[in-house]
């Protein structure tokens, strides 16, 4: 099981950057997650190909998860105790239970590390980027209530890529939510927003519900990704 798996990017001087922390639902040899391992709570259903297909697109690199963050939650700081799951939708994590430092600190190290030090190392090969733009499915409905759009942007600051990209999307014909279904101002980007400082380039995340990932999402997803740099 690897830690990161690398779109590479097809033009020379690329201005975007994607990341897709939950983008697969790998775990290692032996290990049981019957009954979770093909939900939501173990990977961003659709996720992996939305982002494949866009980067194909617009010629860019990605950098995507491969792993279950049902192991552990690359999109997580070390410090947030939800890192490491101990159940999810009321059903246990047997395998997360009662794990000790040293495992903990093997996992961090393996996968956790492993995933931001390789999109690290993408990021620093690129010095035309403009934007990092981290991709993630939601569900249409999560503990009986609905979510009847099909687009969130995710941000901790209403900076100038942010605002461009609000007006991309709405002539796109999209109605994207601010900060739905979940917020940036509450760690729900750590992982972009990691990088984004490090490396200071500009950096969002897409919310996307998760049974409108393909048809003409990810042309249009391109369009205004292209047009908002533009």
């Amino acid at each position: 099981m690897n830690p990161a798996r690398v779109v590479e990017s097809t033009d020379p001087e690329p201005a975007l950057l994607f990341s897709c922390e939950h983008a697969g639902n790998a775990l290692p040899a032996g290990v049981d997650a019957r009954g979770l391992i093909e939900s939501h709570w173990a990977f961003d259903l659709g996720a992996a190909e939305l982002v494949a297909d866009i980067a194909r697109r617009l010629g860019a690199p990605a950098v995507l998860a491969p792993f279950s963050r049902l192991w552990i939650d690359p999109n997580r700081s070390p410090r947030d105790p939800e890192l490491i799951v101990q159940s999810c939708g009321g059903h246990p994590i047997p395998f997360n239970l009662g794990i000790d430092a040293a495992e903990r600190e093997h996992r961090q190290l393996r996968w956790h590390g492993g995933f931001h030090d390789r999109l690290a190392e993408e990021i620093s090969k690129h010095a035309s980027l403009r934007l990092l733009v981290s991709i993630h499915t939601f569900t249409p409905t999560l503990r009986g209530l609905e979510r009847p759009y099909s687009l969130g942007v995710l941000h901790d600051g209403p900076s100038d890529s942010v605002r461009a990209l609000f007006r991309a999307l709405r002539s796109e014909g999209f109605d994207p939510r601010d900060n739905e279904p979940y917020s940036g101002f509450d760690g729900m980007i750590y992982s972009i927003a990691r990088h984004g400082v490090e490396s200071g380039v500009p950096y969002v995340e897409l919310e996307v519900r998760n049974d409108k990932t393909r048809s003409t999402m990810p042309a249009r997803l391109a369009r205004a990704l292209r047009s908002a740099l533009d």
